[in-house]
């Protein structure tokens, strides 16, 4: 499931991973015993990688040359500059991945599974390198690490939880390792075999929650296209240009309990640098709205169009989209005293209101 996830955002993180997975359990589990092998190999394995940056490269360029364009990227974080303050962005990046993904294990169940995984990894990675007499343990173990932070290390900025498909298979991978015949830490396979099911059940109980909440943002929006696009159809003129405006949708006071919930009398844990949350309400998932990010999805409201469409609305929408296109309408519907879900003909197109927090309230 993980190779598949990976596809859509972190692909290429997640071979690096696989790779450097595969060469600790081939030449620290005595299947080789060529000291400098693993890191001709290793370089092999990433020729694809190189080849596949060329091709970008060279293609990308070639179209930009023949159609006259110029080259601007939509997606990804590029917040160091490595010619400038390398160091300190490097110590600033490793405290602030810490604190995602150390101190927020205390709430979250699937990170605290991984950093779990990670101390035994650390302990079991000394203990094969003292047993062996070798250094190679140690040294693949530390790759195997900082390979899972690869994209995170690349961009300069903190690996968001969706990107993380390294760290699903880093728990797998450990896993394997520790119920293996040939495993340092000398614990039997089959209570290894009992706690991996534990947590496979634990996590698919906790996943449930998870979607059980998706499920009912999911009742409460549709119920509001159903409400918007019969009103639409009934009153208004579809065949002009639909224009939504929705850059402060709320979820409502319920949802936003499930996700979040004020915790004085204990030690406050920051989710994404301002919620503040308590670990017996907490559900580890944002549930972001679908209305909003469709609003502004790739600089275009196309995907709007697409939500509406599939409950059976067709509706004209801008194909153009911008960030200061949010931000005129915004202004408009205030200015015109929008209500939240109210309507209003512009003439040229019509106006809907999304935004169920005006002016910030």
């Amino acid at each position: 499931m993980s190779p598949v996830m990976s596809g859509y955002e972190s692909g290429v993180f997640s071979y690096i991973s696989v790779v450097v997975m595969m060469l600790y359990i081939k030449h620290c589990n005595g299947i080789s015993t060529h000291k400098h092998n693993w890191f001709k190999e290793g370089l092999s394995y990433s020729l694809p990688l190189f080849v596949a940056l060329a091709l970008r490269v060279i293609i990308g360029l070639t179209l930009i040359k023949l159609y006259g364009g110029h080259f601007h990227h939509l997606n990804g974080e590029v917040d160091i500059i490595w010619l400038q303050g390398i160091k300190e962005a490097l110590l600033s990046l490793f405290g602030k991945n810490l604190q995602r993904y150390v101190l927020y294990a205390q709430a979250y169940f699937p990170i605290k599974i991984f950093v779990s995984m990670a101390a035994l990894f650390i302990l079991y990675i000394v203990i094969a390198s003292v047993r062996q007499k070798n250094t190679r343990p140690i040294v693949l173990g530390f790759l195997v690490l900082v390979s899972l932070f690869s994209q995170s290390i690349l961009q300069g900025a903190v690996m968001p939880y969706r990107t993380a498909q390294t760290i699903g298979l880093f728990v797998g991978f450990a896993g394997f390792l520790f119920a293996s015949e040939k495993s340092v830490l000398h614990l039997k396979r089959k209570y290894v075999v009992i706690l991996l099911l534990f947590l496979s059940f634990k996590q698919g109980i906790y996943l449930h929650e998870v979607l059980a909440l998706n499920n009912q943002r999911w009742n409460n929006e549709e119920a509001i296209i159903h409400n918007i696009g019969i009103r639409l159809y009934k009153d208004f003129d579809v065949k002009k240009t639909v224009v939504f405006s929705c850059v402060s949708y709320d979820h409502g006071e319920w949802i936003s309990e499930q996700v979040t919930a004020v915790m004085p009398d204990y030690k406050k844990w920051f989710y994404s640098g301002e919620k503040v949350f308590r670990k017996t309400k907490y559900i580890g998932t944002d549930v972001n709205s679908v209305l909003e990010w469709s609003s502004l999805a790739a600089f275009s409201q196309s995907q709007m169009k697409l939500y509406f469409s599939y409950c059976g609305y067709d509706l004209n929408v801008l194909n153009r989209f911008t960030e200061e296109d949010a931000q005129k309408y915004r202004i408009i519907a205030e200015e015109n005293h929008m209500k939240p879900f109210e309507i209003r003909d512009m003439g040229e197109y019509i106006l809907v209101c999304l935004n169920n927090k005006i002016n910030g309230e």
